[in-house]
């Protein structure tokens, strides 16, 4: 872990670096490219215009704004980094159901979720960690290319993920112009990681 990395108190004396390789939070320099807003109208598989919630939340392009303008480039920016074991899963899947197939096995519908909550675990730490900054979970929404920003502190993306599967939020603080939206979103954070219940928090990007 260099000086850049840090582990994220989890409360109940829980701290820990993460179950993968990569710590939790990760100081970086967010690597802006508006065009990777359009990746939200790309088609993918059952959805041939792309992201159904673009266009439709304030969180999404084009209604998002853009990072920079949300947010104070001059102070910190971190990566809040969560690490879901995918091939560990597909192989408990694979014992369990040996006739699925390989797109069965790894249908984001028997893991996503759990690997939400932890992702919104390390946000919440995140928040408590540093007090006045913002969470945002869809930051390719607003402009930044988080592929290439971790590249840069050397943490790699899989795309699509095979063995590694990488949740990643950016915690910021934010400029004065900033919705004050926000902080509902992020105290629906903290209560949602707390009790482990609720749907999917506002902001969150659909697979």
């Amino acid at each position: 872990m260099n000086s850049a990395q840090q582990t994220l108190d989890l409360g109940d004396g829980d701290r820990r670096a993460v179950h993968g390789t990569v710590a939790p939070l990760v100081r970086v320099s967010p690597v802006l490219d508006p065009s990777v807003r359009g990746l939200c109208c790309r088609p993918y598989e059952l959805h041939p215009k792309g992201c159904p919630n673009f266009g439709q939340r304030a969180t999404c392009p084009p209604a998002a704004p853009l990072y920079s303008h949300a947010y104070d480039m001059a102070r910190p920016v971190w990566a809040v980094v969560n690490e879901f074991d995918l091939g560990g899963h597909v192989e408990r899947m694979r014992t369990a159901h040996p006739d699925w197939s390989d797109r069965q096995l790894r249908c984001v519908l028997y893991w996503q979720g759990g690997a939400r909550a932890q992702l919104a675990r390390l946000i919440a730490a995140a928040l408590r960690a540093m007090p006045g900054t913002r969470a945002e979970t869809c930051p390719e929404a607003m402009g930044v290319n988080v592929t290439a920003t971790l590249a840069a502190e050397g943490i790699a993306l899989e795309w699509p993920p095979v063995r590694i599967a990488r949740q990643v939020a950016l915690i910021a603080y934010p400029n004065n112009t900033l919705e004050g939206a926000r902080q509902i979103v992020d105290d629906y954070y903290i209560q949602w990681a707390k009790n482990c219940i609720g749907p999917t928090p506002p902001g969150t990007c659909v697979e």
